[in-house]
């Protein structure tokens, strides 16, 4: 798989930043502490995805 960092945000929901291996665009993965579900939100910018992923 590709890169994956793991930050937490108001100690309510964990983001995951990872790069697809087939296009390379940075996506979202939202996880919820009371479901597993998972919302994939497309970056349209990498360079402000790139740049967060900096500071992780």
């Amino acid at each position: 798989m590709a890169q994956m960092k793991t930050f937490l945000i108001r100690l309510v929901c964990t983001f995951d930043i990872y790069s697809n291996d087939k296009n390379d665009t940075p996506m979202y993965v939202f996880h919820t502490v009371n479901r597993p579900t998972n919302i994939y939100i497309n970056v349209k910018t990498r360079n402000v995805a790139y740049n967060r992923m900096k500071y992780l």
